[in-house]
């Protein structure tokens, strides 16, 4: 498998090791819809593909269609068949600038959680706020889902709670929108007199 970025250039080899011989042709295929590429060194598509010495594929990775499965084959049935995977690279990075709090409180105190971090994307991501209990989701960037305003947020994405009675207790969790977000776990107990 080799992970790329829209806009790479991938190498894929073709090296048997008996080789083809003078009799067997050479085929680059994208085996999903048995599309054929190349046939020896000659280029049978329009697509952005070239070949380099030895038979070796190069893939100019300009869009999603050009990720997936390629194989160099033989025409001989029963041949040799190497077969690559080109994915997209997930270069998607979240970084929790705050820690996990453990806050304890009375009934009636306000407790800050905080959720900063910071990623290698612009404005794509989407901080949520949520109950993992119940799985209710409280704050979708400065937006409240919920009724209760008990909640609030800054600006900078802290949340307060107003602990007003004993539901207000436990877990809550800040993440992202993205696939495989970390997701930052914060909890306030009851504080004792």
């Amino acid at each position: 498998m080799r992970q790329v970025k829209i806009g790479d250039h991938v190498v894929l080899p073709c090296v048997f090791e008996t080789g083809p011989s003078d009799s067997e042709i050479r085929l680059w295929v994208r085996p999903r819809n048995n599309f054929v590429l190349f046939v020896n060194n000659t280029k049978v598509t329009s697509d952005d593909y070239t070949m380099a010495t030895e038979g070796n594929l190069i893939v100019h990775v300009r869009s999603n269609a050009y990720l997936g499965d390629y194989e160099c084959k033989t025409n001989k049935p029963g041949g040799p068949t190497l077969r690559y995977r080109i994915e997209l690279k997930n270069e998607t990075e979240i970084k929790f600038l705050s820690k996990p709090v453990v806050t304890q409180a009375q009934i009636g105190e306000h407790v800050v959680l905080p959720c900063a971090f910071e990623t290698n994307l612009s404005n794509s991501v989407i901080r949520l706020w949520l109950r993992p209990a119940n799985n209710v989701v409280l704050f979708v960037d400065n937006t409240r889902i919920t009724s209760d305003d008990s909640y609030t947020i800054d600006n900078q994405g802290n949340f307060t709670v107003h602990v007003r009675t004993n539901a207000y207790f436990g877990d809550y969790e800040c993440k992202t929108n993205l696939p495989n977000s970390p997701v930052l776990k914060h909890r306030i107990e009851i504080r004792e007199n």
